[in-house]
């Protein structure tokens, strides 16, 4: 079984964090990555996923930790994508981490994990 290596430069993502993460309540996080997934085959239609992004983000409030603004950020996800007729799910656990570079302060970054669910579906 070989592994399959794909770009994705257009991964897009938002992300609602709950009140507990900071004291000023919820905040929002969204932004860009440039994605390398390595899948390997498992099945007739599934197969087993590993990827790492790095992109570009911006945040919506400023906290103890982190400067309202313009972030980077860095992923990692592992899970199980299917393949079906109408597109492909998949299903994994993803950690990120999210800092400034030191560009402004607050700069302690924030490192978040969780559950990833994503459906993909080609464009002709």
């Amino acid at each position: 079984l070989r592994w399959q290596i794909l770009l994705d430069f257009f991964s897009v993502f938002v992300g609602k964090f709950v009140g507990r993460l900071v004291d000023r309540g919820d905040f929002i996080l969204a932004g860009i990555e440039g994605v390398i997934i390595a899948r390997k085959k498992l099945s007739e239609r599934g197969h087993l996923e590993l990827s790492a992004g790095l992109g570009v983000a911006y945040l919506e409030e400023e906290s103890e930790r982190q400067a309202k603004g313009f972030t980077f950020t860095e992923t990692g996800r592992i899970g199980y994508a299917l393949d079906t007729r109408i597109g492909e799910f998949f299903l994994g656990y993803s950690i990120m981490h999210v800092s400034n570079a030191g560009l402004k302060n607050p700069n302690g970054g924030y490192d978040l994990s969780g559950v990833t669910i994503k459906f993909q579906k080609g464009i002709d």
